[in-house]
């Protein structure tokens, strides 16, 4: 039985490290950052160089701290303005790259999420009073990403039912259509 696990996605990052001999921060740097032009993006602990970053708040309106320190992030804990993540949905909606194809490989049997909607890849996360989804639709070329600065337990599901209803809303009104 699968089950998503952050300790294995950080025994994955930690093997990556051993593998190819640099830290995991420096190779998101090196094979995703870069590459798609993501200058904006960082992993938490890196350095901000001053720029501004939202705190999160709880669902009982406290403050949470901007990250806990730790050796491995691999399970999350990357930093994005909206420019980068317009340049991450617009890699994974080229659907004709080998990369791509083999990352929107069906995992799970479909047991995170009904997909007849047309979506064919979705992305959550949140952590410290941060929460964000990503839904991509390849057949019209669309990626929406949302990120809110409450973490609840609700929240993941408010934001993939507020994605349904504005990608239901695009194709209705026909905006997709240039």
């Amino acid at each position: 039985q699968m089950n998503y696990s952050n300790a294995g996605a950080n025994v994955i990052g930690f093997c990556q490290e051993e593998m190819l001999g640099e830290r995991y921060p420096q190779l998101l740097q090196k094979y995703l950052f870069d590459p798609l032009g993501m200058e904006d993006s960082r992993m938490l602990g890196s350095d901000l160089d001053g720029r501004s970053v939202a705190l999160g708040y709880n669902d009982q309106d406290r403050e949470m701290p901007l990250m806990a320190t730790k050796y491995m992030s691999a399970e999350g804990g990357v930093l994005s303005s909206t420019r980068d993540m317009i340049e991450y949905m617009k890699f994974h909606l080229n659907t004709g790259d080998a990369i791509v194809q083999m990352a929107h490989q069906p995992l799970w049997e479909g047991q995170y999420g009904d997909f007849d909607a047309g979506v064919e890849a979705f992305q959550n996360g949140g952590a410290y009073g941060i929460s964000s989804w990503m839904s991509l639709f390849p057949e019209e070329k669309l990626g929406i990403f949302i990120v809110t600065n409450r973490s609840a337990p609700s929240v993941h599901q408010t934001l993939n039912l507020f994605v349904e209803q504005l990608h239901t809303a695009l194709v209705q009104e026909q905006l997709l259509n240039h």
